[in-house]
């Protein structure tokens, strides 16, 4: 059952792309000849245009932004599957939309090109991006609807009792693991594709700060966990800061729980609740630290179990030497 929503929720995604590239390369193709050499591809706030590029460059430039983003974003769908059950749907209805943001501007941009004697003539409708945004809404609001419902999320379950790792005294023991999210890290993909086409349609400013931001995400999509005698450190592999950091006198015991993203935490990164906080990455298995405040840091990581016991390991024998 699960397979089969997911392939209906890629397909909704995919089918919009296909749509809209089927359209654009449709009319490109019919009014190849009635096109001038060099085409208006951007315009001002005010409609007029100013910049250009030539037929085949817009043609291969369109083409591919409807093909690389729509693959992203059907891969992105599927890959959410295993993020929680509401960032599926999520994503297909942002997937859906997003085609209907690109495609009617790109037919547009080969219809106000048409029997141009100027391409500097040429002026965008501003009403066409208003309309492209409703009918985003729109089609975001279908997709939505016909993803069909989640099962309904459970409640995160408590942190399970890990048993110690013995440890002699004076011994010490080093535990370490990498961490990645693949929402975060398709996320900055997506983000960096936008930045470079604002790049190519000559929004500096905008391609600049979505390039910047792509990058941000990327670096913060993965981390390293490390357990040792000082205790717990989180902290991206790539960059020294920011980096968390819990002394074994901050914390009373480890164990392991399940974490769902958006059910236990509403997102990925880094979150905060009452009562808890955390890097989550992805659904699955999590450290759990129990803090002397009361409070409840997690960290979504493969081979927890071993983690949690080293900590407890440490921690007792911390209290056997007093």
């Amino acid at each position: 059952m699960g397979g089969a929503r997911t392939a209906r929720r890629a397909a909704l995604v995919a089918v919009p792309f296909a749509a809209a590239l089927a359209a654009f390369t449709a009319c490109f193709l019919a009014w190849y000849d009635q096109l001038p050499d060099r085409l208006a591809t951007h315009f001002t706030g005010s409609g007029g245009a100013d910049d250009f590029q030539s037929r085949a460059a817009a043609l291969w430039t369109g083409t591919g932004v409807l093909l690389g983003v729509g693959v992203l974003l059907v891969v992105t769908v599927v890959l959410a599957r295993r993020s929680g059950p509401p960032a599926q749907r999520w994503m297909t209805a942002i997937g859906a939309g997003t085609a209907t943001v690109i495609g009617p501007p790109l037919v547009g941009l080969v219809v106000v090109n048409r029997d141009a004697a100027d391409p500097a003539d040429a002026s965008m409708p501003l009403w066409l991006m208003a309309v492209a945004f409703a009918a985003a809404l729109a089609v975001g609001a279908l997709a939505w609807l016909l993803a069909g419902r989640d099962p309904e999320p459970g409640e995160g379950a408590a942190a399970a009792a890990t048993p110690p790792l013995r440890l002699a005294p004076r011994e010490s023991a080093v535990w370490s693991r990498r961490a990645g999210s693949r929402v975060l890290l398709g996320t900055g993909v997506v983000t960096g594709t936008a930045g470079l086409v604002a790049l190519i349609f000559g929004e500096w400013p905008a391609g600049l700060v979505l390039l910047s931001v792509a990058l941000f995400t990327g670096l913060l999509g993965s981390v390293r966990v490390t357990v040792d005698r000082r205790g717990v450190a989180v902290a991206s592999p790539l960059l020294p800061r920011p980096r968390l950091r819990f002394p074994l006198d901050r914390i009373t015991n480890a164990g392991t729980r399940d974490v769902s993203p958006l059910a236990d935490f509403g997102g990925w990164g880094y979150r905060i609740r009452p009562g808890a906080s955390g890097v989550v990455l992805r659904s699955g298995k999590a450290l759990s630290l129990r803090l002397r405040n009361g409070r409840e840091f997690v960290v979504t990581v493969d081979d927890s179990v071993t983690a949690a016991a080293l900590l407890n390991g440490l921690l007792e024998q911390r209290r056997a030497d007093g």
